[in-house]
């Protein structure tokens, strides 16, 4: 394994290209440095995935156009729960 590699469920946005209309709002809001403008198509893209907070969707949740996808957040927090072998702490249906 490398330096800066996990293992487990990732927890980053995908943005749709064709939905996005380049307003930029989630680049600005994200503090965190996840999202950037691409130069090729002046729309926004994923820089640093790794920088994503888990459970965190206000990027998608700010975006007016529905472009940005993040995994399903009962999934994440059952798998996480699995790896931790502590299945008591699943979420409740």
């Amino acid at each position: 394994m490398q330096v800066g590699q996990t293992t487990g469920p990732a927890w980053f946005p995908a943005i749709d290209a064709e939905l996005c209309m380049s307003d930029m709002n989630c680049v600005q809001f994200c503090g965190r440095d996840v999202l950037a403008v691409d130069p090729e198509t002046r729309k926004a893209a994923v820089r640093n995935p790794q920088n994503c907070v888990a459970l965190c969707d206000a990027c998608a949740q700010m975006c007016p156009q529905d472009a940005i996808r993040l995994p399903d957040k009962r999934r994440f927090q059952t798998s996480i729960a699995r790896l931790r072998g502590n299945p008591e702490s699943l979420p409740a249906s």
